[in-house]
């Protein structure tokens, strides 16, 4: 847990949420815009706009967007990983983000191997890595995804076979 400062407020934030919250940054967003908030030095980092493809912005209106951030232990950087899905998960793009040096004016879209997913959990950032579970449109059982923010590579862990996910909704990692 954490105190909030009861000054924390900045005009630039009105119509924002708190989507992610990770060792003093927090991810403020309203719809596909973001805005980076060090608690630290009270700095804003207001993100640039993701140039998606073609296909998500202008086929599918209706699409979820999750920003999170995390840490790169290799290059001591942070970065901010942003996930575009369409509601019917028919595709999906990963973007990252690195705060701070000089390639941080731009998003990068990365390539993901992984079957189209729509993440469905807050996730767990540890060790230089995010893990979060996912909805794949036709299996029965979400899938357990990890994203190495050193490499920026995507993977799909094995899933537990006898795993029983009635109420995955409800879920979330720990």
């Amino acid at each position: 847990s954490f105190v909030i400062d009861q000054d924390l407020t900045i005009s630039a934030m009105k119509g924002y949420s708190v989507s992610h919250v990770y060792r003093g940054l927090m991810c403020f967003t309203n719809g596909t815009n973001a805005q980076i908030f060090n608690t630290t030095t009270r700095q804003l980092v207001v993100l640039p706009e993701i140039e998606e493809s073609n296909i998500i912005a202008e086929e599918y209106k209706f699409r979820k967007v999750i920003y999170r951030i995390g840490h790169d232990p290799v290059h001591d950087q942070y970065k901010v990983v942003c996930i575009v899905s369409t509601h019917n998960v028919r595709r999906m793009e990963h973007w990252v983000f690195t705060l701070g040096g000089v390639v941080s004016r731009q998003w990068r879209k990365i390539p993901s191997p992984c079957p189209q997913h729509s993440p469905f959990t807050q996730g767990l950032t540890m060790n230089g890595r995010m893990y979060y579970l996912g909805l794949v449109p036709d299996l029965l059982s979400p899938v357990f995804v990890r994203f190495d923010i050193s490499s920026e590579k995507i993977s799909v862990l094995q899933n537990v076979e006898d795993a029983f996910w009635c109420r995955y909704y409800y879920t979330e990692i720990i």
